[in-house]
């Protein structure tokens, strides 16, 4: 069900360039961790879907590490004011907001708001209960809606873009979410608990649903980012990646990632094997291309 108020939205800047928005972390009247980890998720969700669409470049923005007004929107777990708000869009030069609220009862509860910083008004607000199950359809919807109120109109491919699914399987999402929530504490400075446990969440994201490319490219760069950061061994990584392997055979990311690993390495003919393998997959990336036959030619 949906609650829905708009006000149209002018321009900002040029309409074929795409449009700055800052989607915050919504408010959780909870202490559960789950729901406040969703509160987090959802809106990294929306933002990234409104990337998709090519109209809004979006991002989100988590209040972990910030101060004065804003760490006591965080602490107090209420909505933020529209002092607050019109505070974080100037100190982002943004000129739209997207901020919200999350609780779960027998449903999800969703209240959504878009500032407009230029006009210091709402321009859409909507309140969506629904059932996990319908969970990515309605924020679809919502996304959809907030492309239009701005006043595009979607191409045939933004709009597949916008509506395609990453995964169909609500427990590989949830899964996803949890190891995604430790790597964006671990990619602004702050400590996690463990990363052994954070790649096993990725891992039991990628067994439900193996296909999940969001959650697989995900892992690789969190590993990528512990063999470089954290100087994790040479075998330890290879076992992630190895492991990760084993869970799609066939996946043309975690091959290539393997061939790039072997190659900074020198393992000649380990390179040459991935990248043997890939030429027999069914890959539209140009740079991925560029790196197998440079690969392959040199070895040749």
């Amino acid at each position: 069900m949906q609650n829905c108020e708009v006000v149209p939205i002018k321009l900002w800047g040029e309409p074929e360039k795409p449009i700055p928005i800052l989607c915050l972390q919504f408010s959780c009247h909870t202490q559960d961790e789950a729901q406040s980890r969703l509160s987090r998720q959802i809106p990294r969700y929306i933002s990234r879907k409104l990337s998709l669409s090519n109209k809004f470049n979006s991002s989100f923005f988590s209040f972990k590490g910030e101060i004065n007004s804003v760490e006591c929107f965080l602490n107090t777990s209420t909505s933020p004011t529209i002092d607050i708000i019109d505070e974080i869009a100037n100190n982002h030069s943004t000129p739209y907001v997207l901020y919200g609220k999350f609780g779960i009862e027998d449903k999800f509860k969703i209240e959504i708001y878009l500032y407009d910083a230029k006009i210091c008004k709402i321009v859409y607000k909507n309140a969506i209960d629904v059932y996990p199950t319908y969970l990515f359809d309605s924020l679809d919807e919502l996304c959809s809606k907030i492309v239009s109120i701005a006043g595009f109109i979607l191409e045939k491919e933004d709009r597949m873009s916008l509506f395609s699914r990453d995964t169909l399987n609500w427990d590989a999402f949830l899964y996803y979410i949890l190891a995604e929530d430790d790597r964006y504490a671990y990619t602004i400075g702050i400590k996690i608990p463990s990363f052994e446990n954070t790649i096993s969440l990725y891992f039991e994201s990628l067994k439900i649903d193996c296909e999940f490319e969001l959650s697989e490219k995900a892992c690789i760069a969190f590993i990528t980012d512990l063999y470089i950061k954290e100087k994790i061994s040479y075998q330890r990584t290879l076992e992630y990646f190895n492991e990760c392997l084993s869970l799609n055979e066939n996946s043309v990311n975690i091959n290539y990632a393997l061939m790039i690993f072997h190659e900074n390495h020198n393992n000649n003919q380990l390179s040459s094997f991935f990248a043997n393998k890939l030429l027999t997959m069914n890959i539209s990336n140009i740079e991925m291309l560029i790196d197998i036959n440079k690969i392959l030619t040199l070895k040749n």
